[in-house]
């Protein structure tokens, strides 16, 4: 009779993996970029060890610092990442929804939110943040629910990097 673990142990279990896979370091988000279609994978962050990647993928580390020491740039499996930001308002008790996409050319690796009114994080409702289908990845949608009773703004922040 085969056994899975569940909850915490399965997590304890996962979050010691990847606290000891892999091979280099680098303080920031390190992951697999699959050469095909550009999907990141793997993904640790801060200082925990690099992830090994398949035949079919290149490391990326999104810091572009390279844990081996080697030069930085686009042999890192990407170029260079820069947040880009997408401004919004949503009306009072009621959702929002912002559609953000990075400039030419760049694909976007990951994306945030938060709230800047009345003030920068401020606790103003959940958002919502998931990738568009068909879009290869470069367009993400933003669905803010404003729980105040007045209008409020916010920010969407899309981490976009070259090819």
């Amino acid at each position: 009779m085969k056994r899975f673990m569940t909850g915490w142990m399965g997590a304890a279990v996962v979050a010691t993996t990847l606290a000891t896979a892999g091979t280099g370091y680098a303080a920031g988000f390190n992951g697999c970029v699959n050469l095909t279609n550009g999907k990141l994978r793997k993904l640790t962050i801060d200082t925990a060890p690099a992830p090994t990647c398949s035949s079919r993928e290149a490391p990326v580390f999104l810091d572009n610092n390279p844990p081996d020491g080697g030069p930085d740039g686009p042999s890192d499996g990407v170029g260079t990442c820069d947040a880009e930001e997408v401004a919004g308002t949503a009306q009072a008790n009621t959702f929002a929804v912002t559609h953000g996409s990075c400039s030419s050319g760049r694909k976007i690796a990951s994306a945030g939110a938060i709230w800047s009114s009345p003030f920068d994080a401020a606790n103003n409702g959940p958002f919502y943040i998931f990738p568009r289908a068909g879009t290869n990845g470069n367009t993400w949608t933003l669905i803010p629910y404003n729980e105040t009773g007045v209008v409020q703004t916010y920010k969407f922040v899309l981490w976009c990097c070259e090819p």
